[in-house]
């Protein structure tokens, strides 16, 4: 009799050591098996049917009002899992593939001016912290997310020796999809890499990680930008995510000048129909196109 929870960790195991996900990935689809199997309280595999899943996937999404998206999430780890689970002959089909799923909206990028850009950058200074070094982090790590295009769980596994300044280039060791880049430093970017640097150095820290706690030396972690994105939410009255940040680098860039091919390989996206979408989130970037329509 096959237990759920043991189950999951095998599933896990070979997630991260066959299959090569990252960490990350692999605890993300730990909490949504793991919040499945607490939610329906499941033990055993032969506690779930089809009945049971679609239920569950039903009454988030009426009652709980999930959206599309977050239904279509845990649909297709409850899929993956159970590909496995049909591989290794634990059950004798996956029936999770059958259960139909809602069309995902064609919603665009959440993406911030260059206006409101700057706004929150001028407020993180703004905030009440109990150390000086908890400004100067904060500072750059926004700074990071609006002139480079990584992501938030890359920018937290970067390491001092990561940060390139002589050659002003970033080295992500191991970023989405297990992949290694090269993001280039901007000037503006190079002075406030310096800054915190000289920071790091004053208060003499020793963590390998080029973001730390204020307090322990230890790495930051999500929780800490979590909390600074709300309250810089709060202090701007702007509604933004650390991964709209992401989106505004983007954005920015093509309103800026930038063609779709060279921001496409920036953005290490695989097809360049991915960044086509930024195309329709930028107003001044299809006024400039539209001017060029021979009858105007």
């Amino acid at each position: 009799m096959q237990e759920m929870a043991t189950l999951i960790k095998q599933y896990l195991v070979y997630l991260e050591f066959v299959q090569n996900y990252t960490k990350v990935t692999v605890s993300w689809i730990k909490s949504s098996l793991n919040y499945f199997m607490n939610d329906n309280k499941i033990w055993y595999i032969y506690e779930i049917n089809r009945n049971l899943v679609e239920e569950w996937l039903l009454n988030w999404r009426v009652y709980k009002k999930w959206k599309p998206s977050t239904y279509v999430y845990h649909h297709k780890h409850l899929n993956w899992f159970y590909k496995w689970l049909e591989k290794k002959g634990i059950v004798e089909e996956n029936f999770i593939k059958d259960i139909e799923k809602p069309k995902l909206e064609n919603t665009l990028p959440k993406w911030l001016k260059k206006e409101e850009a700057e706004l929150i950058l001028m407020s993180i200074k703004r905030l009440k912290y109990t150390y000086k070094y908890e400004t100067t982090r904060n500072y750059t790590v926004i700074a990071t997310m609006l002139l480079t295009w990584l992501r938030r769980f890359e920018i937290l596994n970067l390491h001092i020796n990561d940060i390139q300044l002589n050659e002003m280039y970033i080295n992500v060791v191991q970023g989405k999809w297990r992949k290694d880049r090269i993001v280039p430093i901007s000037t503006r970017l190079s002075v406030i890499f310096h800054d915190y640097i000289k920071e790091r150095e004053r208060l003499n820290k020793k963590c390998e990680h080029f973001f730390t706690t204020s307090q322990y030396d230890k790495p930051m972690g999500v929780r800490c930008i979590d909390v600074l994105v709300k309250k810089l939410r709060q202090k701007t009255k702007i509604d933004f995510s650390s991964h709209s940040l992401r989106h505004t680098f983007a954005t920015l860039m093509l309103e800026w000048g930038c063609d779709i091919y060279t921001l496409s390989k920036m953005m290490w996206h695989s097809k360049i129909t991915t960044t086509t979408i930024y195309l329709a989130c930028s107003p001044k970037q299809m006024l400039k196109s539209i001017e060029k329509h021979p009858l105007n």
